[in-house]
């Protein structure tokens, strides 16, 4: 073990390491195959085709993947809770390190929020009887006595789970994980079989010239984010068993590749079920498509169930890596800690588990309409940490040549740079599709990141100003 990995384990002061292979895997590829697509499978195919699709999704695996061998290496080096803030801090510094942080906190109150609202859309989808009377409305989505309290259900079942620590949070991940694989096997198998090739057309969208073209670079700046998952297992890496450190990398390999195979048969089984024309109409395109090329209800509920079980994975995941992101920030010095790190001797800290359970609450009471401005938030906070990621690897090997890493990005400088530079490319299309989207006026997900940047200015000074106050005269 080098001296630095040995200088970032120490005074760790977490218990036990818990976590192994399968665990960090579950969290990874729970947290990369959600239920967005259950919803979003259309308009992929409207805005490319299914070729189109197919190749946004190819790119944006091979970018996730250069950038993953990043991920893996730093994370080797420092396994302690935190992640990419803890990386910022030890290569960067302090300010830089809240950056980033104060990033991660907005990116994971976002996705539980999400996860919120879209898990009680899915089991009312499943259950209509449970939706229950209009209570009030939202930005055009109406919000239901039923799905309100389905949200704020699963929210406390998910806090219960991670405030009683990792290792309840990874059984309850490895279950689902498990469920989810066994029933997409099944559903896949079922839609291939029924496939069509004349569905097919056009491979590559109703649209033509540069407008296809735009409507390409759209769907491959939100790439990103059906890919960003495999980042969360940085948040593991402080519960993880010290034998895992130099597997990460084929351990990310094998989420990534999961995750890449897995959006591929869902853009080709869709597709190949119902022609094009038809998705447009559709608010659950994959389950409807099932419905319209089966009619067996039994069949659509397995789509369902897998969206179900996928959000589920994902919820808690996210959860998991928040209340960490948390912990870390407090943990390195970067914000007030004596609220954030007081625990229970025997679980989770508190606070942390009750800002994300917060979050969940909001999510579930303000309902769809968060839906897809989080989308869009979210892209462009993870193709940053994506070219954040790369460039700090890249920088931390020319910084600390003799420092060896437990794992080591292969290809080295090369496969950095090239992370680096497609990750900008993501940065650029994200942006071009917010801009796109909204003709010539300013995206209101920009505000929402602005102002969260302010915030954590604010934030960030008076912390300075109080650990200046602090140091004795």
């Amino acid at each position: 073990m080098s001296e630095e990995l040995s200088a970032n384990l120490q005074g760790d002061g977490e218990g036990a390491r818990l976590l192994g292979a399968w665990e960090l895997y579950a969290f990874a590829f729970g947290a990369t195959i959600g239920g967005s697509w259950i919803v979003l499978v259309g308009t992929w195919l409207l805005l490319a085709g299914p070729a189109g699709a197919a190749g946004a999704f190819s790119i944006g695996g091979i970018e996730a993947l250069v950038v993953g061998f990043s991920y893996a290496e730093l994370a080797s080096l420092y396994p302690v809770i935190g992640g990419e803030l803890v990386f910022a801090k030890r290569i960067f510094g302090a300010p830089a390190a809240h950056a980033v942080g104060w990033g991660l906190v907005l990116l994971y109150l976002a996705l539980v929020a999400f996860e919120a609202v879209s898990v009680s859309w899915i089991i009312a989808a499943m259950f209509s009887g449970l939706l229950g009377p209009t209570l009030y409305s939202v930005g055009g989505a109406d919000i239901h006595l039923g799905a309100a309290l389905l949200g704020i259900g699963f929210s406390i079942a998910i806090a219960i789970t991670n405030y009683r620590g990792a290792q309840s949070a990874g059984r309850l991940q490895d279950f689902l994980t498990i469920g989810k694989i066994v029933i997409a096997a099944v559903f896949i198998g079922f839609g291939l079989k029924a496939s069509h090739l004349e569905n097919f057309a056009p491979l590559f969208g109703p649209k033509s010239g540069t407008q296809s073209l735009s409507d390409f670079f759209v769907l491959l700046g939100s790439t990103p984010l059906y890919f960003a998952g495999f980042g969360m297992i940085t948040q593991a890496m402080g519960e993880a068993k010290a034998k895992e450190y130099p597997r990460l990398g084929r351990i990310l390999i094998a989420v990534i590749l999961s995750a890449m195979l897995f959006y591929l048969l869902i853009i080709v089984v869709v597709a190949g079920l119902v022609p094009s024309a038809h998705l447009a109409s559709y608010e659950l395109p994959a389950v409807q498509a099932f419905d319209a090329a089966f009619g067996i209800r039994a069949i659509t509920n397995v789509v369902l169930i897998m969206a179900l079980l996928g959000l589920m994975t994902v919820w808690n995941a996210t959860f998991f890596a928040g209340v960490r992101v948390l912990e870390g920030m407090a943990s390195e010095g970067l914000i007030d800690g004596k609220w954030i790190l007081r625990r229970d001797p025997r679980h989770s800290r508190v606070a942390p588990v009750f800002l994300m359970f917060l979050a969940c609450i909001v999510g579930a009471l303000v309902g769809r309409s968060l839906l897809l401005p989080i989308v869009s938030v979210a892209g462009l906070v993870i193709t940053l940490l994506f070219l954040f990621v790369c460039i700090a690897c890249l920088i931390r090997r020319r910084r600390q040549e003799l420092v060896r890493a437990p794992y080591e990005v292969p290809g080295g400088t090369a496969t950095m740079v090239s992370g680096s530079l497609l990750s900008l490319l993501l940065v650029c299309t994200s942006l071009f599709g917010m801009f796109s989207n909204t003709g010539k006026a300013f995206p209101s997900e920009l505000y929402v990141i602005l102002l969260w940047g302010v915030l954590g200015y604010v934030v960030w000074r008076r912390g300075t100003v109080r650990r200046a106050g602090s140091v004795p005269g």
